[in-house]
């Protein structure tokens, strides 16, 4: 009987440290979600990116290239805004070492919604890649 209270003890405190977590995890979410424009896997001909992608999901960003495994850290917060006849979506996130970074991506819909480019590497165009 103490066996199975001690077992049930120590799944009540995952099952506790889950929910704190995911209390946390829905505060993060309380802002904008990032668009279902932008989330998909992309790739870019641009030589300095060779071999490269970017994976956006609605929870993760992903960054990926051929030396090594891909990064996947979790989003935090996501802000969009109007440029020109562009959106621009901020994407905030977390690395591993808790050290917080952004992206910034410009994405138009005049091509049918197949290419974005980061801010700061506007000439650089990735691709939607499909399947």
């Amino acid at each position: 009987m103490l066996t199975c209270f001690l077992h049930w003890q120590q799944l009540n405190k995952k099952g506790c440290a889950m929910a704190c977590l995911m209390l946390v995890l829905l505060a993060a979410c309380q802002g904008q979600s990032v668009p279902d424009s932008i989330t998909g896997t992309w790739v870019t001909d641009s030589p300095d990116y060779e071999n490269c992608f970017l994976k956006i999901t609605p929870i993760s960003i992903v960054f990926g290239n051929p030396e090594r495994n891909a990064d996947e850290y979790y989003i935090t917060k996501v802000a969009t805004a109007e440029k020109n006849r562009a959106v621009m979506v901020t994407i905030e996130f977390v690395t591993t070492q808790k050290s917080a970074f952004s992206v910034e991506l410009l994405y138009s819909g005049d091509d049918g919604g197949r290419r974005v480019s980061l801010k700061n590497k506007p000439n650089v165009i990735w691709k939607r890649w499909e399947i």
